[in-house]
């Protein structure tokens, strides 16, 4: 296990506000279509913006001094109780003897997504302005903020393996706040071939020029988010 923990990184980082705004209630039912790479990184390549959003006493799942990265570019669409792109980063955590993991980059197109995922479950999202676009076997998104500049291209196949069900415990901090909470994700696996583009300097930077151990499409992605943990 990574020696690596929120203890680790205890400065709080600073978030620029979203407007006060209406969102459902916990737990979110969200539908659509991911792609997503991970990555195999260097804990100490890793930004602080990722030990910052780590609960006290979690500590990063590894091993000699690496750890996962998961990238994920999502399309929550019709159906969904709220429509929005998003753009994450979140790695595997260890917390009171349980798998957990944490996001600690983020970006929605949605301002209520932005707040409800920060006063619900203590989610840093930040708003990015998301160009997304599709043809037969392909999605192509340009995120654009500030500094932050980041697309990918990616061929998604036709066949994959059998719909899958994953569930998933978030653990977060934000504002003082550890959030706790149980999400289910299903959907159909496509092989996908990703090139992704980050932005330097920015943000992401630090995952220029990896190349991913496995990418992948889902399809058919349902999400119910914000479960309540026992």
């Amino acid at each position: 296990m990574c020696s690596r923990s929120a203890a680790t990184h205890t400065k709080p980082v600073s978030l620029e506000p979203v407007a006060s705004w209406p969102y459902p209630p916990a737990p979110w039912q969200l539908q659509g279509s991911a792609v997503g790479s991970v990555f195999i990184v260097s804990v100490g390549s890793l930004p602080s913006a990722l030990f910052a959003h780590l609960p006290p006493g979690a500590r990063l799942l590894g091993l000699g001094g690496y750890t996962l990265a998961v990238v994920g570019a999502l399309h929550y669409g019709p159906g969904s109780d709220l429509e929005y792109e998003e753009l994450l980063v979140a790695c595997p955590v260890r917390l009171n003897g349980r798998l957990h993991v944490t996001v600690g980059q983020i970006w929605v197109s949605s301002v209520p997504a932005a707040a409800g995922g920060r006063e619900l479950w203590a989610v840093p999202k930040r708003l990015g302005a998301f160009t997304r676009r599709t043809a037969p076997g392909y999605v192509i998104t340009d995120l654009g903020s500030g500094s932050l500049h980041v697309s990918l291209l990616a061929r998604v196949g036709r066949v994959g393996p059998p719909a899958l069900r994953v569930p998933l415990t978030l653990a977060q901090f934000l504002d003082q706040q550890v959030g706790l909470s149980r999400c289910q994700i299903q959907g159909r696996p496509r092989r996908a071939r990703v090139r992704w583009s980050f932005g330097s300097p920015g943000p992401l930077a630090w995952l220029e020029g990896r190349r991913p151990l496995l990418s992948l499409g889902l399809t058919r992605l349902r999400v119910v988010f914000g479960l309540p943990t026992d």
